[in-house]
């Protein structure tokens, strides 16, 4: 299994964007924590002082850190009691100690290689170990995990379909109270290859557009462009052609046709067109467009952000003014050299200015003709 991943990772060529889609809110994994801490110990109650806790084993240590003193709370006193084998990984981190998460069975198997962290910053090396760990029994296993593979790109986490049991995607997805957790579930659910499947994601992207949802709709929409292709026609026409829709609704389709058109390049063109009809009805969007409007290259759209710029540009941060600037000078550059590599175009030009003149000049003599 985990040679099949590294394969796909491979062959995906992975970005460092990861997909901002599958995310419940931005959030720190468990995995950040842990290295962010400068010293790190298990800890069990102090047996010379209840509802306190005392260092039973040093992980990584600071010559800056004090002595562990964090409270123990009685809910999870009472649980180190039932289970004597657990303890309580904590780390030092800020000028304070936190607890960061129960050391059980199935913890201490992937602690060593957490500290290890031989995958530093890269969330595609990352993804591809927490992958596996999807599913696991052990729920602050299986949330790490979570947000660990939903940091990854876009490009990755559509390759992972084969290596998944689908009946737990599905499992999770009937889960309500994970709600805000359901993105990176809906995109992995469009890798099924089952008709159900596609049918459901379908219908999903359609009900939210009625209902003008907008919590998931993103991962929806994402969902049902990989599985049908008549999608990005529909989508065209429900909230690009019927200007319905409020902003935070086609802000969520827009993030949905952002990550799809970084794996379609081919769509790239029909895609900044949709970006166009929401820019001008969404000037405040520009800021957040920009970027793709500029690594895909298209500047005939370069007409649309000029106008929307000259009325959004008191509200952009400086950053985004020097971007969409960057994006309009290299726009007109485009141009010029368009204008200097088409020599047909230039020679017709250069032939035009003697007719030019000569119609000039005739005009001039039928007036002095006419006075005359």
């Amino acid at each position: 299994m985990r040679a099949y991943i590294l394969t796909v990772l491979w062959l995906s060529g992975c970005s460092a964007i990861a997909c901002q889609i599958c995310l419940p809110y931005p959030k720190d994994s468990l995995l950040d924590r842990i290295n962010a801490s400068e010293s790190l110990v298990l800890a069990r109650e102090n047996p010379d002082k209840a509802y306190s806790l005392s260092t039973i084993r040093i992980l990584r240590a600071s010559s800056e850190a004090p002595e562990l003193e964090l409270f123990l709370p009685s809910s999870t006193r009472r649980m180190l009691d039932v289970y004597p084998e657990r303890s309580l990984l904590c780390g030092w981190s800020s000028g304070d100690w936190q607890n960061l998460a129960v050391q059980t069975k199935e913890m201490e198997a992937v602690l060593p290689l957490l500290l290890a962290n031989s995958w530093a910053e890269d969330r595609t090396q990352r993804a591809q170990f927490f992958v596996e760990y999807l599913n696991s029994a052990d729920l602050q296993l299986q949330r790490m995990s979570h947000l660990e593979v939903a940091r990854a790109p876009y490009a990755v986490i559509r390759t992972l379909g084969p290596v998944l049991d689908f009946s737990e995607v599905r499992r999770f997805l009937g889960d309500s109270r994970m709600l805000e957790w359901h993105g990176l579930y809906i995109l992995l659910l469009a890798q099924s290859g089952e008709k159900n499947d596609q049918d459901l994601i379908g219908k999903r992207y359609k009900l939210n557009e009625v209902y003008s949802i907008s919590l998931q709709a993103a991962a929806w929409a994402l969902a049902y462009l990989e599985t049908d292709a008549a999608a990005l026609q529909q989508i065209r026409t429900d909230y690009f052609e019927d200007l319905v829709h409020e902003e935070n609704e086609v802000s969520a389709v827009l993030d949905a046709l952002s990550a799809y058109a970084t794996i379609h390049t081919d769509k790239q063109p029909a895609i900044a067109e949709m970006y166009a009809v929401a820019l001008k009805r969404f000037p405040e969007q520009l800021s957040k467009r920009i970027d793709d409007l500029q690594a895909w290259r298209q500047w005939q759209s370069a007409g649309t952000v000029s106008s929307v710029f000259a009325q959004q540009q008191q509200q952009m941060s400086i950053e985004h003014i020097s971007k969409v600037r960057a994006f309009l000078s290299a726009a007109s550059d485009q141009s010029s050299t368009e204008l200097v590599d088409n020599p047909s175009s230039t020679l017709l030009w250069l032939c035009s200015i003697p007719l030019v003149l000569l119609g000039f000049l005739t005009f001039s003599k039928f007036r002095k003709c006419s006075g005359a």
